[in-house]
């Protein structure tokens, strides 16, 4: 059965499940029988709808009718409405500032004024709470301060008895917190184009950079410190946070923004929300990880990799609305980097501590693949090999993982009459592939290419032929397993040496 609401009952966990069902019995969401009904006999199948049928289903709602495809369209409509009322619902749920916002204009429409002032003391005291701080804190304190000056304007007559110098404090404060929003916001944006254009070659956001520059350069630091007061709360911190990543995309050659970065976000993490936290530790990763392959110099940014790795995983920022385990996929990077950083010890601590937080579904076939890796580092090819042949599951990183690996592996045990099926089996495998992208097709192609290549000059031993191929590996920066290759060609032009 193919339904787009199928989607939407696919993405909510079990918690969501239970709420959606308490939803649709609601009189006030929704008044049909028959689609609560519906309801409760596909979740019973959550999260795998993938074998339903629409009869099937039609004889547990309507056990006493025939078949009838109109009605069952129908009500499929009706649940995809459902189903996206309950997701507005949830988001809603998730943003205790908008929701007080919300309520605030009501009953100020309303001219609860006892309500209203009881609301804006409990909203103060949310807004000075630790942990909540993300670019929309801002915009959301921006509105609540522009609305106390418009209450007391209205309600306490501040005109006529001339008490007004206190109240436009708050449009003061308005207004700093609006900048604060706006500035963020705009690095954030840069940021994220900046990350975009390293991966897919986009046009350099230097419109985004201008407008940044701009700002900063039209305040002195004491300017900006009175911007990022309120009340006699400093968050002057924020300035330095977001100025020094905008800095550290921006003039990404000079690491000390990244060091600055770093020490203002240890000390002020916790004042952050779990998104922004994620966001602010991410986007440090991706510069390190930048900054390695531009070989910048002056920071170990291996080293601060482990450690914003560590912290990563020790503040659980991987948890997201959709999963509380770690990801396949960073649990696989985090191995890929340490074992290519040479940090086996690290590599072998991780897994062993790390796996247990992976979904108990998957952690099987992860150690697994993570063992391969491991004594694939280590030079225990065949035991690389076995741990390899162990993996059931059928994600797309770790099967491309084992295809590559697997060529190296039955090189280094010396199966060259395998590899004659196996490289033009690879080879087909990855030029028909619907799901990756040109640019990771093609550098799985040209591995291939010089995969097939040195097994040629394996045979053939010609110095020749091997300095050129050294010499045309040393020109490819971003040929997987480059540092094998020269390994393996210098083994060669060595043999060939002692042979001649």
């Amino acid at each position: 059965m193919k339904n787009q609401f199928l989607h939407i009952l696919r993405s909510l966990d079990e918690k969501e499940i239970k709420d959606l069902i308490l939803f649709a019995e609601s009189p006030y969401f929704n008044t049909s029988e028959r689609l609560i009904k519906l309801l409760k006999e596909l979740v019973k199948y959550h999260p795998n709808y993938n074998f339903i049928t629409s009869e099937s289903i039609h004889k547990k709602v309507f056990p006493h009718l025939e078949y009838n495809d109109s009605t069952m369209r129908r009500l499929y409509t009706d649940c995809d409405k459902l189903l996206k009322e309950f997701l507005k619902y949830v988001n809603f749920e998730k943003n205790e500032f908008r929701i007080n916002e919300i309520y605030r204009d009501e009953i100020g429409s309303r001219a609860l004024t006892e309500l209203y002032e009881k609301n804006t003391e409990e909203v103060e005291d949310m807004f000075n709470k630790d942990g909540l701080l993300e670019d929309l804190y801002f915009l959301y304190r921006s509105n609540f301060e522009a609305d106390k000056f418009i209450y007391s304007y209205i309600n306490k007559k501040l005109i006529r008895t001339g008490n007004i110098t206190s109240e436009t404090e708050n449009l003061k404060n308005s207004s700093n917190l609006l900048f604060i929003y706006f500035l963020i916001k705009n690095i954030k944006l840069y940021v994220n184009v900046k990350t975009y254009q390293s991966m897919y070659s986009t046009n350099d956001p230097e419109n985004i950079k201008n407008t940044i520059d701009s700002i900063l350069n039209s305040f002195d630091k004491t300017k900006i410190k009175e911007l990022f007061t309120l009340r006699d709360k400093d968050y002057s911190f924020i300035y330095t946070i977001y100025v020094n990543l905008f800095k550290m995309y921006s003039d990404s050659d000079n690491p000390k923004h990244f060091v600055e970065m770093k020490n203002d976000l240890n000390k002020n993490l916790d004042k952050f929300i779990i998104f922004e936290k994620r966001y602010l530790v991410q986007s440090m990763i991706d510069y390190c990880i930048q900054a390695r392959i531009d070989n910048i110099k002056g920071v170990d940014f291996t080293n601060e990799l482990i450690k914003l790795y560590e912290l990563q995983l020790n503040k659980k920022l991987y948890i997201d609305s959709e999963s509380t385990y770690l990801s396949l996929n960073l649990f696989r990077n985090i191995l890929i980097f340490a074992l290519n950083a040479d940090k086996l010890k690290w590599a072998k601590k991780f897994v062993n501590i790390y796996a247990n937080r992976l979904n108990p579904e998957l952690k099987e076939d992860v150690v697994n693949y993570s063992l391969a890796r491991i004594n694939f580092t280590e030079g225990n090819y065949s035991q690389a090999l076995s741990y390899f042949n162990e993996i059931r599951n059928n994600n797309l990183n770790l099967r491309i993982d084992e295809r590559n690996m697997s060529l190296i592996i039955h090189y280094e045990l010396g199966n060259f009459q395998l590899l004659e099926s196996t490289i033009p089996s690879h080879r087909k495998y990855f030029k028909q592939n619907k799901v990756l992208s040109k640019d990771r097709k093609k550098t799985y192609l040209n591995f291939n290419t010089y995969f097939s290549r040195i097994v040629r000059l394996y045979g053939y031993r010609n110095h020749i032929y091997i300095n050129r191929f050294i010499k045309e590996v040393k020109g490819e920066n971003n040929l997987l397993f480059r540092d094998w290759f020269l390994k393996k060609a210098n083994e060669l032009l060595q043999q060939r040496r002692l042979t001649a």
